[in-house]
């Protein structure tokens, strides 16, 4: 019996051997490399996504805000041909309704899907359609308890400077590549009729645990080729408050 067990440890031992030698010669086993184009190696860099990913960056180039609805379809049509373009009209109306609620809710009326409106019988939106009540509500909610986060979401604006953003205003964005997709590629397709819709992520310097992903925003383009905000809870969503500066009273 003895021997019969000291003959299946050397066979298991000559076997590991063996392995270790198919190892060496093959050398350590290797996964396969994430495929990064420019932009995403440079999105890595910057604290935006690191995986197949393409940073879009979108100037709307005002420093101030629009005075009148008329301003803010002058800047839709100009930009939202596009879901990168549509996706900083969003973040427009949502500092134009933390800045002034009954105009930036009208802007916010534009700037979202279909599916997000109501009939108005109030004389608020805009063509007599609204945000849907429970939208209206989660705006009010989250902008009471975060003012901030209305203009957070704009380059330079963070908490160490009360998310005063640069001027003019741009946004930072990353979309995520299909496999052997080209950036030539998404811009047909979003400008056609390929993709009726296009999930996108916000940056912003106020994240604390979400930085390196941004924040998803859902948008889809209705059938006169103009892109809208569909999904958007993780944008409005409360950025870091910002920071105080200690005067030193501790009297």
């Amino acid at each position: 019996m003895d021997s019969f067990f000291r003959k299946i440890k050397k066979g298991a031992a000559e076997l590991q051997k063996a392995q270790r030698r198919i190892e060496r010669a093959s050398g350590p086993a290797r996964s396969t490399p994430l495929r990064r184009s420019g932009p995403a190696e440079k999105a890595a860099s910057t604290g935006g996504p690191a995986m197949d990913h393409e940073r879009l960056d979108v100037n709307l180039g005002i420093s101030q805000l629009p005075s009148d609805v008329e301003g803010f379809l002058k800047l839709r049509d100009q930009f939202s041909d596009t879901p990168a373009g549509a996706a900083a009209i969003f973040l427009l109306a949502m500092h134009m309704y933390g800045d002034e609620s009954e105009l930036g809710l009208r802007c916010l009326t534009i700037a979202v899907d279909t599916t997000l409106l109501e009939a108005s019988s109030a004389g608020i939106g805009y063509k007599e359609k609204v945000l849907l009540q429970k939208e209206r509500d989660r705006f009010a909610k989250v902008l009471k308890e975060s003012p901030e986060t209305a203009r957070g979401y704009w380059k330079g604006a963070g908490p160490d400077n009360g998310y005063t953003p640069e001027t003019p205003l741009q946004a930072t964005l990353y979309r995520q590549l299909s496999d052997g997709e080209t950036a030539s590629q998404y811009t047909r397709a979003t400008r056609g009729t390929a993709q009726p819709e296009q999930r996108l992520f916000v940056m912003s310097e106020g994240y604390q645990n979400v930085k390196e992903s941004g924040r998803p925003i859902l948008l889809a383009r209705n059938t006169s080729g103009v892109w809208k905000a569909k999904g958007y809870a993780g944008v409005v969503w409360p950025v870091m408050k910002e920071t105080v500066a200690d005067d030193g009273d501790d009297l």
